[in-house]
């Protein structure tokens, strides 16, 4: 048995066709193709929590477990801000600490929020974009 090797013609003309089957599987499963992200500022309709913002404090409230860090680290009025992405698919990641007065509350509120269920995405001309939010937080202790 004799193999002759691939006309190397084709190989180009092959790449292409599986990366355009490939682009196109993915846009019909609904991935998003472009990423780019915008500020709140910039979007018509913000992301929002699925039941509403005093949910979404409720929701960090209940979560919250500054018990878990050490006594003596325990500020009352303590002030974090964080910043995170809402994706058009609502699931929330790029998590960055804008500021925190340390003791691990930046940490326990990161904690927090990745364990939030998927948001309403924000939107722009009437699709759904990639949004960045910034949160700003003051604990209060009971």
């Amino acid at each position: 048995m004799n193999f002759d090797p691939p006309d190397m013609k084709l190989q180009p003309h092959l790449l292409f066709c599986l990366l355009w089957l490939c682009s196109n599987v993915s846009a019909q499963e609904g991935q998003v193709l472009v990423t780019e992200t915008y500020d709140l500022i910039n979007v018509e309709k913000p992301p929002t929590f699925p039941s509403g913002e005093p949910a979404m404090f409720r929701f960090i409230h209940s979560n919250f477990h500054p018990q878990s860090l050490p006594a003596n680290t325990l500020l009352s009025g303590t002030k974090i801000v964080v910043s995170f992405t809402v994706d058009t698919l609502g699931n929330l990641g790029d998590f960055q600490i804008l500021k925190d007065m340390g003791a691990g509350y930046g940490d326990e509120l990161l904690r927090v929020l990745r364990s939030m269920p998927c948001w309403i995405p924000g939107e722009l001309n009437g699709k759904k974009v990639k949004t960045k939010m910034v949160l700003p937080l003051r604990i209060e202790l009971d």
